[in-house]
């Protein structure tokens, strides 16, 4: 596929790319979608290039509005890496064993998507289980403006409110911020997305 390609980029591989997005959402819908469902998609390669960018189901329909980039919502779980990056450099390790227990913060009460508590567990594991109540704990521990500085580091530049609800991606982000997120995650640097690649005068 063209997201694997190399940076030697072509035109035909980003025709290709933006040419299938749209076409690939809609034949996910399930029968009888509402049709004012809307899609905000942005697929990166590992430099920040813009290899497609959906901002709606139609451009006449949004009326120029680029949900990819200008609308924002709560990442949720998408938001959980930040906190357990500012784990790790607070001295923490994937072994390190923590515990999935109730939580709470004043009359906040966060609970797991599973309506349950599985007890001590690894690190590791609690992400890869997207458990909520150790995101929170780990927030609480380390303190939500520690969480906030790391997500700042990421490359998100929406308003972040440094709250222990940030833990569970309570502060709203665009798309685009949370793609070079999972980009800057995985190469170990920050990648300013673009998608001119070249200027050519004739």
């Amino acid at each position: 596929f063209f997201f694997q390609a190399e940076d030697g980029i072509r035109d035909y591989k980003v025709t290709g790319v933006q040419t299938c997005a749209l076409p690939i959402f809609l034949k996910s819908l399930p029968p009888g979608a509402a049709p004012d469902i809307q899609v905000a998609l942005v697929a990166m390669s590992p430099s920040g290039a813009v290899r497609a960018m959906l901002g709606g189901r139609s451009y006449s329909a949004a009326r120029s509005f680029n949900r990819a980039t200008q609308a924002s919502r709560q990442p949720g779980s998408a938001f959980k890496p930040f906190v357990y990056l500012a784990a790790l450099e607070a001295g923490f390790t994937p072994a390190t064993m923590v515990i999935d227990q109730p939580v709470s913060y004043g009359r906040w009460k966060p609970g797991n998507f599973s309506k349950r508590n599985e007890g001590e567990m690894p690190l590791s594991q609690a992400l890869a289980k997207s458990i909520n109540s150790v995101a929170v704990q780990l927030c609480l521990q380390l303190g939500p403006q520690t969480v906030v500085d790391v997500a700042r580091r990421m490359g998100i530049l929406s308003t972040l409110k440094p709250l222990p609800a940030i833990a569970l991606g309570a502060s709203e982000v665009s798309v685009i911020e949370l793609d070079r997120k999972s980009t800057r995650l995985n190469s170990s640097h920050l990648v300013i997305s673009y998608a001119v690649f070249c200027l050519k005068k004739k």
